[in-house]
């Protein structure tokens, strides 16, 4: 996996228009899913460094929007946390956040150490705050560097 420059440490990062916030039921509950919303915004990614397995990212100045239906206020997200990618034999990644959605108390969201991160750079990462487990919050997360970004949100999404 390439290495950041140190002139390149700190890394701008936007939300691509494929991120996701929905507050569902899921299995083993076996009741209908909630509704997903689209976010948009900004977070910064820090390199750490390198561990023995993993490269390290402090996530900060998370500033997202949740983009409410016609009509209704956004919801903003505020939040910082960790980021860290590698693995010993396959691409492993896990998001890490502590995110204050509107005016709630701040609560933590996780993805757990899962297969992914591949394409780092580019984030594509489910976190959730009790593990997508009966009623849950859950934001699935994909992300580019800023510079990507631009290119990224003009093409048609799948």
């Amino acid at each position: 996996m390439p290495r950041q420059s140190p002139a390149t440490r700190s890394t701008p990062t936007h939300c691509c228009p494929k991120a996701r916030f929905s507050v569902a039921v899921s299995p083993p509950c076996l009741c209908a899913l909630g509704t997903q919303q689209p976010i948009i915004g900004t977070f910064t990614l820090v390199d750490l460094g390198q561990g023995p397995l993993f490269v390290e990212f402090a996530v900060v100045n998370i500033d997202w929007r949740v983009i409410g239906p016609p009509g209704s206020p956004d919801t903003p997200v505020k939040g910082a946390g960790m980021y860290r990618v590698g693995g010993e034999f396959a691409a492993q990644q896990q998001l890490s956040l502590d995110l204050q959605v509107d005016d709630e108390n701040p609560t933590h969201f996780d993805s757990g150490l899962v297969v992914g991160g591949g394409q780092f750079p580019r984030i594509d990462s489910e976190i959730s705050m009790h593990g997508l487990v009966c009623f849950d919050t859950a934001i699935n997360v994909h992300a580019l560097p800023a510079a990507d970004s631009v290119s990224q949100a003009i093409q048609p999404t799948n």
